[in-house]
């Protein structure tokens, strides 16, 4: 759901008020249905927020956070991993990365920046601040505190490079081992007449020096 301004949802909850119906409002606002919903029905019926919405519809299907339904849909398809499942969505839409369609999307809703749409999630879900909202966040992943999980991002960070660093060794001794093998390789296979020559050769070069170390028999 994008972003609207305050005075739009002043003007939702007005015309709602008013007696118009959700369609109405939706077509004189120029917002969608889902928005025009969120921020009339909603309201009626204890929400304060989308977010608490939201949560309330995620609960509903057992879980209990966005990413443990994000995984449990991107197992269900087959992937195994939310991240996994994410990097197949972008590709098949035409983007090179997930980071580069999520920066789309977050464009497409009217937010300049990541930061700046964080900030909007953390306050359509009730938190008075973007650390507390990351804090949950991290706590959802089983960590004790956002710092926490960035040092465990930070770790698999070097441990990645790490291990890249390592193939990269192991494919460059690799890839010696086989311009070695190329370079000593006979540039092609020798036919069999050559083959008959070199061995005449070869046996004319054993009858000299048999004769010169005087161990030539007699006929």
């Amino acid at each position: 759901m994008g972003r609207i301004t305050e005075e739009t949802r002043e003007y939702i909850k007005s015309f709602y008020d008013k007696g118009l119906s959700i369609k109405e409002i939706a077509k004189n606002l120029g917002v969608s249905y889902s928005i025009a919903y969120y921020y009339t029905r909603l309201r009626d019926r204890g929400f304060a927020s989308p977010g608490e919405y939201h949560m309330h519809l995620l609960r509903k299907k057992g879980y209990s956070s966005d990413r443990d339904y994000e995984r449990e849909i991107a197992r269900q398809r087959g992937f195994k991993s939310r991240k996994e499942y994410e990097e197949w969505l972008a590709k098949q839409r035409g983007f090179n990365s997930c980071r580069e369609y999520r920066k789309f999307l977050i464009e497409k809703k009217g937010f300049s920046s990541y930061a700046e749409y964080e900030s909007y999630l953390a306050r359509q879900k009730g938190f008075k601040s973007d650390k507390e909202y990351k804090e949950q966040l991290a706590r959802e992943k089983g960590f004790g505190s956002h710092r926490e999980y960035i040092r465990h991002l930070t770790r698999n960070w070097r441990e990645r490079l790490a291990e890249q660093g390592k193939a990269s060794k192991k494919n460059a001794k690799k890839n010696k081992s086989k311009r070695q093998l190329i370079k000593n390789k006979p540039d092609r296979v020798m036919s069999k007449e050559e083959r008959l020559d070199l061995i005449r050769q070869r046996t004319e070069q054993i009858s000299k020096r048999r004769e010169l170390s005087g161990i030539v028999e007699e006929d």
